[in-house]
C-alpha cells in the first residue's frame, strides 16, 4: 500500500437504510424524490410468483414499471441481457427485489446502465449484500469467480419486515453467519492496516459499526431465530434484521474481508456445497479462522454454543462433505483458499496454504466435539 491508502480512511454507507413494516410503501415517494419515469424490476420466478402480487404489486402499479426476470446467477452474461432489456424501454431506475444474488445484479444492471439510481429490497435478511457497493460475479455453474466494487453503494435500500418474516428461517440464520465473520475479519483487518474494500483503511466508525455487529448477533440472535420460528416481528427481529444488512455491511465493506470470506471462497470450489448459502459457508471459515488467528479458548467456545443454539453448522459433514474427511480434501481446501489475491492474506502475508487446511481441520474437530455435547 501507498501512503495516501495507509493515511486515509474511507467509510461507505448506502444512500438511505429503510426498515420496517410495510416499508416498501414509501417506493413512489422515493421515484418521486428522483425524477424517475420508468423503473425496471428484477426479480427471480419465485419473487415474482409469491411476493410481488401480495406485496409489491399495488405499491409499484403507479409507476408502471418494466419486470425482468433474473435468470439466479450473477454473471456477466446476464448483467449484459438485462441492461440491454432495460435500454430498450429507456428504462431510468433499477429496482431489484429478492436475495443477495438478485441484488447484486441489479447493483451491476444499475451501473451499467449508465449509472441509475437502484432501490435495493432484499426479501431475506441472509446477508449484507443489500448496503454494498460489491458485486460477487460467479461462473455459470455456480462457482465464485470475482469481485467488482462499484463507485457507489444503493441509491436506498429497504427491509420490509413484514416480507422478511415469511422467509424460511434458515436465511435469517444464514445472515447471522454471514454477520458474525465481520468482527473477527475487521479486527484482523485492522491489526495489519489492510485495505478494505475501498481500498483505504478502516475509520473509527466502520469499526465500531463492526463490534456493535458482533455484540447484537449475542444480545439478540437466539431470540429473533426464535421469533422467526413462531413468525412474529418482534424488537430483537427487527434488531437481527439490521445487524445481519446494515451492521454487517459496513462492517465489511469499510474495514474488509478476511480469513472467513476467502475460505467460504475456498470451500464454493466443491460442488457438496453449491446447495448451501453463502453464510453458512461463512460460518465454517469464521471458525476456522478462531484457530488461525489462535483465540482464547472461552471465546471458541462461546462462538461454537452461539453458532449450535441458532443452527448454524459447525462441521464440514454438516456442508454435504465426507466424514470422515479424505486428507486430500482438507488440502485442498487450503489451496483453494490461498490463491494469489484471496483475503486469507489480510490476517498475515505469510498464511500458507498447510496453515489454512490445519485450521479447518481443527474448526471441523471441535465443531463435532461441540455437537457431541448434551
Amino acid at each position: 500500500m501507498d501512503r495516501l491508502q495507509t493515511s486515509v480512511a474511507v467509510t461507505r454507507f448506502p444512500g438511505r437504510y429503510i426498515q420496517g413494516p410495510h416499508a416498501c410503501g414509501v417506493i413512489p415517494r422515493l421515484a418521486e424524490e428522483l425524477q424517475v419515469h420508468k423503473p425496471a424490476v428484477i426479480c427471480d420466478a419465485f419473487v415474482a410468483a409469491n411476493i410481488l402480487p401480495n406485496h409489491l404489486a399495488p405499491v409499484l402499479t403507479s409507476l408502471q414499471p418494466l419486470y425482468l426476470t433474473f435468470g439466479g446467477e450473477v454473471t456477466h452474461e446476464e448483467v449484459a441481457r438485462l441492461v440491454a432489456a432495460g435500454k430498450h424501454e429507456k428504462c431510468d431506475m433499477i429496482i431489484g427485489i429478492g436475495g443477495g444474488k438478485t441484488v447484486d445484479v441489479s447493483r451491476a444492471v444499475a451501473f451499467e446502465s449508465g449509472r441509475l439510481p437502484v432501490i435495493a429490497i432484499s426479501t431475506l435478511a441472509s446477508t449484507d449484500a443489500p448496503c454494498s457497493a460489491r458485486v460477487v460475479f460467479y461462473t455459470p455453474d455456480g462457482r465464485f469467480e470475482s469481485y467488482r466494487d462499484l463507485p457507489s453503494n444503493p441509491t436506498a435500500v429497504i427491509m420490509d419486515t413484514e416480507i422478511l418474516i415469511k422467509a424460511p428461517v434458515r436465511f435469517l440464520v444464514a445472515g447471522i453467519g454471514d454477520a458474525l465473520s465481520t468482527w473477527f475479519e475487521a479486527e484482523s483487518c485492522a491489526k495489519v492496516h489492510a485495505p478494505n474494500c475501498t481500498g483505504f483503511r478502516s475509520g473509527m466508525s466502520a469499526v465500531h459499526l463492526a463490534r456493535c455487529c458482533y455484540d447484537s448477533l449475542f444480545e439478540y440472535g437466539e431470540e429473533a431465530v426464535l421469533s422467526a420460528k413462531r413468525g412474529v416481528i418482534t424488537p430483537a427481529f427487527e434488531h437481527i434484521v439490521e445487524t445481519n444488512t446494515l451492521l454487517s455491511g459496513i462492517g465489511f465493506e469499510s474495514c474488509g474481508l478476511a480469513a472467513a470470506h476467502a475460505i467460504h471462497n475456498g470451500l464454493s470450489e466443491f460442488h457438496c456445497t453449491h446447495s448451501f448459502q453463502h453464510g453458512e459457508k461463512v460460518n465454517i471459515g469464521t471458525l476456522a479462522s478462531l484457530f488461525l488467528t489462535n483465540k482464547p479458548k472461552a471465546e471458541i467456545d462461546k462462538v461454537y454454543r452461539f453458532c449450535k443454539a441458532v443452527g448454524l453448522p459447525i462441521t464440514l459433514a454438516q456442508l454435504g462433505f465426507a466424514d470422515p474427511l479424505p486428507p486430500d480434501t482438507i488440502r485442498m481446501i487450503g489451496q483453494h483458499t490461498c490463491v494469489t489475491g484471496s483475503t486469507i492474506y489480510n490476517e498475515d502475508p505469510a498464511i500458507s496454504p498447510a496453515a489454512v487446511s490445519a485450521a479447518v481441520a481443527m474448526a471441523d474437530e471441535y465443531g463435532k466435539k461441540i455437537l457431541a455435547e448434551h
